[in-house]
């Protein structure tokens, strides 16, 4: 590992090259599709939280042939993502490349490090194993063609769905996908702080919330569907949440099609979304809706001091 060079990443300089080892480093990843130049531009190198001091890449002969993220995700931890060209893998660069990025997370006062690896890279997983990394959740990915008819469905009696007003129920619908997750989750805290990031994004548009109301006007559930500007064609669903004592009379399957039908109308060819493999109802709910499962995905964790 001599001859490769540490360095931060360079948004002004970079994006060619990282676009080109991008789509190299995840030829073998599952349900993977070439990235663009546009989509790593507005996607990566414009996100707001998008930090080069925490982004570092493994040069060699002016090549890319790694890069690690060190993200800082809330104020105590931090997660690491790492990407090796498959020809460089496991002769020495992880190390290098993990180190840099566990050095940096602890110089920024983080107390917890993760990592997320799809489960077929037993390798990789071995590698944070070692390191004392632990299993903090598992979760499948799925995929949807939205090419397919969304079927009929029916909402249930004396219940409404529609968009909400997020000037004066933003409270309210926070509070409804909180309490919805809270029985499946340990900390619904870092989660809420991702939907207020996303609520804020300028592409984020408000008709991609929908909510489940009683008659009475109480919130039941909540589905949310994005769509990236630099990936118009890819709809993604990152919260479906309806609360525990009004499971199963429909309500779920009722937001989860009116965002599919919406997400069609904007001209989706694909919608992604994930599910916890101890959530056993909604991963029903999804492949009865068309969904598909392209790969699991491992959390791991460890504490630092």
């Amino acid at each position: 590992m001599r001859d490769i060079q540490i360095r931060n990443i360079n948004k002004g300089t970079d994006l060619e090259k990282f676009t080109e080892f991008l789509n190299l480093a995840h030829a073998d990843y599952p349900g993977h599709t070439d990235y663009s130049t546009d989509t790593v531009k507005h996607y990566i190198f414009e996100d707001p939280d998008f930090d080069e001091k925490g982004n570092f890449l493994a040069i060699r002969d002016s090549k890319i042939v790694g890069s690690v993220n060190a993200d800082v995700e809330s104020e105590e931890a931090g997660f690491i993502s790492m990407l090796i060209l498959p020809e460089y893998r496991f002769k020495g660069l992880e190390e290098v490349l993990y180190d840099t990025a566990a050095g940096y997370l602890a110089s920024v006062g983080m107390r917890s490090l993760r990592a997320m690896v799809h489960v077929q890279f037993t390798d990789m997983m071995k590698f944070y194993r070692k390191r004392g990394y632990n299993d903090k959740w598992t979760h499948y990915s799925m995929k949807r063609d939205m090419g397919s008819p969304i079927p009929e469905f029916i909402i249930p009696e004396g219940v409404t769905i529609h968009v909400p007003d997020l000037e004066n129920e933003y409270s309210v619908v926070r509070a409804t996908i909180a309490d919805g997750f809270s029985d499946t989750m340990d900390s619904t805290e870092e989660m809420m702080m991702n939907f207020d990031d996303v609520i804020k994004e300028e592409f984020f548009q408000k008709e991609g919330i929908l909510v489940a109301k009683s008659a009475s006007g109480k919130m039941l559930g909540v589905c949310v569907a994005v769509i990236h500007p630099a990936m118009k064609d890819m709809g993604h669903i990152p919260w479906l949440a309806v609360l525990k004592e009004n499971r199963g009379n429909g309500i779920g399957k009722a937001l989860l099609f009116s965002c599919l039908a919406w997400l069609k109308e904007k001209g989706t060819k694909q919608t992604n979304l994930s599910v916890e493999l101890g959530n056993p109802n909604a991963l029903k709910l999804y492949t009865s809706t068309g969904f598909e499962i392209v790969s699991e995905m491992r959390y791991l964790e460890k504490k630092i001091s």
